[in-house]
């Protein structure tokens, strides 16, 4: 990916954790509210309050779970999902504003009613209802005020506006009920029964340091005068002067301009989250285009993948008689796929045209969705719709596994067993998939079309039609023609799949990189030709003959089928050499560093990855208990007990039987190791069939390495921890045995690489007497790799420099210095 896609990506996830924290602030202020401040609402009498308090609560978890699917989108890169986290963004802008309108509108709402509001209550409920009584005592215990409004407050106004305000204050107790039952009452204030009580406790000054109340007596005797009168110039020192009113309304009024100030801030925000997701769906436009192969989320996208799902319960997985019907189904499927084609492009096409309204004018348009460097070209309905009616449904499978065994001569790379295991660890590796059963079955001939012979096939129909957890057959074969899928699905009646078709979806699911998805790709073509011949078979009752033609006067049906996927091939053979050409400037720069390197080799599942993670320290690298777990060409640099760095190259795994398109289409990774200085090929020793694993490796890899490299190439017997009591393990020459969980051989390994690497890297040891001052030293340090320096003990003016340096570096040492310094080895 690009950098500017990064960057967006980047500022979304930010954009999108900003929300969520927002979201978690605002779901505090409401509880904090909800659980805290609720008694308000019963003060002021009005349920607003508490409805604020719970919009609040609401519009935080809005906030956090948007912000949680929006890392969701960006991180799943789904162009229909981040439409819909466009729409949603919308309505969070709209309703933020809203809410800030609103809180506007309540503010002077609240503000008009309060005041009788607050009258009403105290007046009518404060002694006669506990709940009232208990939240306007708690309301003037938090915010130190007495009644409703202070009497002090309106100080330089008229005679009659302080008279109307100081009837609001401590004389609005005398209209209470609580005043009525008060009177004649002992408090332990030392109020006499012939006092009477003024105000309630909740009204005086209460000392947080003393923990007490300064003068309850003095705060709530009415003999002492009318608290703070403003004829005589009382004033009550122990009683709180504030009303309730002004600070019930200052509080309210801080927390509404708090909320209006976030919402209006959060709605500046939404606008830079709204253009960022614009640009990233601009982004996502150009590089994944919205085709029959994407799982969109949108109407459209969903309308095609039932046009598809039809066509494939017509074609591979639904039970079939003849090959006509399927040949027909297939033609009037293509029909309706280009139809929904259409009508997804306009759909598309309209949403890019607004988003690129939205941003600017420039070269992009709405409705271009092709990418000129998507090598792939999923744009296309026809080979699009080809790779899916051949592949595997997205829903798991209760499976069996049958391995066909033919009589003949014994095969010495893998015996049936190893076979049938190798096929169920390679079924298992798939999400959802179960083998319930495994059996080896005698075969008649692997060429006819149902491959045993009668009383084998009749036994194996009925079982597998009379078993109802049985939902697929996979066969341990390579590749299954077309007309034997056909042949053993109707025979049967359940999917029938073979090795490749396995290996295909195992490499789908872990290829990552553009590489390997092109590698998977062009190992697929082959698989589709195979299936080619299903359909050729047969032909469509005559109101279709010669209406489906496609492609132009005279070209068939399975003709342009062919030429498409010749076609197709042509274009990831060429961005599979775009690949190598690349590959080859990265050795030319490994080769110009003259850094030497190691081709990790071996049997899927081995433990390759493990090694090289042992061997280097990469904390990167996470191996995987499964097959395939690598498929993308990974290089680790190490360094080995001399100091001298060398990569580490990771490659993909093999298996047995491994086809010959499948090494074809990684070829590109596979260099890597062809043009290794040493070769090391990992085993399984705790395997049953090791030694028929190594035959598979070997076998292959006489294909690709020269007989140097065989010769130099290093076997390691790993998993040794895994070897029952009393094993036999033969080890051979230019081998180590290894456990990588308890680091046994792991030391005895890295010296067989050093060794290996100083015979075929053009490296050579070499100890060197040069002077303690000068540049020598330095120069070393900058192109070799320096082992150890010591001092020379009978000339301490001198130091003794081992180091390991490539030939070529050598000689510019030797020509640079010449005779200044003592070569000693």
């Amino acid at each position: 990916m690009a950098c500017g896609p990064k960057i967006i990506i980047t500022f979304l996830i930010i954009f999108n954790v900003l929300l969520m924290l927002a979201g978690l602030a605002l779901l505090g202020i409401g509880i904090w509210s909800v659980v805290d401040k609720v008694y308000i609402s019963d003060v002021i009498g009005n349920n607003k309050f508490s409805a604020a308090s719970y919009m609040i609560i609401v519009g935080g978890a809005i906030l956090l779970g948007i912000g949680i699917f929006g890392i969701f989108v960006v991180r799943s890169e789904s162009r229909a999902l981040v439409i819909v986290y466009f729409i949603l963004l919308i309505v969070l802008f709209v309703g933020i504003l809203l809410a800030a309108i609103l809180a506007i509108i309540f503010k002077q709402e609240l503000e008009e009613a309060m005041i009788d509001a607050m009258r009403q209550s105290l007046v009518g409920q404060y002694g006669a209802d506990s709940t009232i009584t208990q939240s306007w005592d708690r309301l003037q215990r938090d915010l130190r005020c007495c009644a409703v409004r202070a009497e002090r407050g309106s100080e330089g106004g008229t005679t009659q506006d302080m008279e109307t305000i100081r009837q609001d204050s401590w004389p609005l107790y005398k209209k209470t009920r609580w005043y009525q039952n008060a009177r004649g009452q002992d408090f332990t204030a030392g109020i006499k029964d012939t006092e009477v009580l003024y105000v309630p406790i909740t009204c005086c000054v209460f000392d947080e340091v003393l923990q007490g109340y300064i003068n309850q007596r003095q705060c709530q005797s009415w003999k002492l005068g009318p608290p703070g009168n403003y004829k005589a110039s009382l004033k009550n020192n122990a009683l709180y002067y504030d009303g309730c009113y002004e600070k019930a309304k200052a509080f309210i009024e801080a927390q509404s301009d708090i909320i209006v100030g976030c919402a209006f801030a959060f709605a500046f925000s939404m606008i830079g989250g709204l253009v960022l997701t614009v640009l990233l769906f601009r982004t996502l436009a150009r590089q994944t285009p919205l085709s029959l192969g994407m799982y969109s989320l949108s109407v459209f996208g969903v309308l095609k993948r039932i046009g598809l799902s039809y066509c494939r319960l017509s074609t591979l997985h639904q039970y079939r008689n003849t090959n006509q019907r399927t040949s027909c189904v297939l033609h009037k499927q293509d029909r309706k796929g280009l139809f929904f084609d259409r009508v997804v492009k306009e759909f598309h096409g309209a949403w890019t045209g607004i988003f690129s309204h939205c941003i600017h004018t420039g070269d992009w348009k709405g409705g271009e969705t092709e990418d000129k460097q998507d090598d792939l070209d999923v744009n296309n309905n026809e080979y699009q719709f080809l790779r899916e009616i051949c592949a595997i449904p997205n829903a798991g499978h209760h499976v069996m596994v049958i391995q066909p065994v033919v009589k003949g001569p014994k095969d010495k790379r893998a015996s049936p067993e190893l076979k049938l295991s190798e096929t169920c660890a390679l079924v298992s590796t798939l999400p959802t998939w179960r083998v319930i059963k495994q059996k080896v079955v005698p075969a008649k001939s692997l060429d006819s079309l149902q491959l045993f012979g009668s009383g084998n096939f009749a036994q194996l129909q009925a079982e597998i039609r009379n078993s109802s957890d049985i939902s697929a057959v996979v066969l341990g074969i390579d590749i299954l023609k077309g007309t034997q899928v056909l042949e053993l699905t109707n025979a049967w009646k359940v999917p029938i799949f073979d090795r490749y078709t396995i290996v295909l979806q195992i490499f789908k699911e872990h290829a990552r990189t553009k590489e390997a998805k092109l590698q998977v790709a062009l190992a697929e073509i082959p698989y589709i030709r195979s299936r080619l011949s299903q359909f050729q078979e047969g032909s469509c009752d005559s109101q279709l003959i010669g209406a489906e033609k496609v492609g132009g006067t005279g070209e068939t049906y399975m003709a342009r089928r062919k030429f498409l996927l010749q076609e197709q091939e042509v274009k990831l053979q060429k961005a599979l050499q775009q690949v190598r050409n690349q590959r080859s400037v990265l050795r030319q720069n490994r080769q110009r560093s003259q850094m030497p390197t190691v081709a990790v080799v071996g049997y899927t599942n081995a433990g390759k990855t493990s090694l090289i993670k042992a061997i280097t320290g990469d904390k990167s690298l996470e191996p995987k208990d499964q097959l395939f777990a690598t498929l993308d060409i990974t290089s680790h640099a190490g360094k080995l007990p001399n100091q001298m760095t060398a990569i580490f190259i990771d490659t993909v795994g093999f298996i047995s039987d491994i086809p010959v398109t499948l090494i074809d289409a990684f070829s590109a990774t596979l260099e890597d190791a062809l043009l290794a200085d040493v070769v090391v090929h990992v085993r399984d020793i705790s395997h049953p069939d090791t030694e028929a694993q190594k035959v598979s490796v070997l076998q292959t890899l006489r294909q690709l390495l020269s007989n140097q490299q065989l010769t130099s190439m290093i076997e390691v017997c790993n998993k040794a921890d895994r070897l029952k009591d009393g094993a036999k393990v033969t080890i051979p020459e230019r081998a180590v045995l290894t456990s990588l969980t308890s680091g046994q051989g792991v030391g005895e390994l890295q010296e067989l690489i050093q060794k290996a690497l100083l015979e075929t890297s053009r490296h050579v040891e070499k100890r060197f007497r040069i002077p303690m001052q000068g540049p020598m030293l330095a120069w070393l340090y900058k192109e070799a790799t320096v082992s150890s320096v010591e001092v020379e003990e009978s000339d301490p003016e001198h130091l003794l420099v081992d180091v390991v340096i490539s030939i070529p570096a050598y000689e510019r040492f030797r020509a640079r210095f010449g005779g200044k310094n003592r070569n000693q080895s």
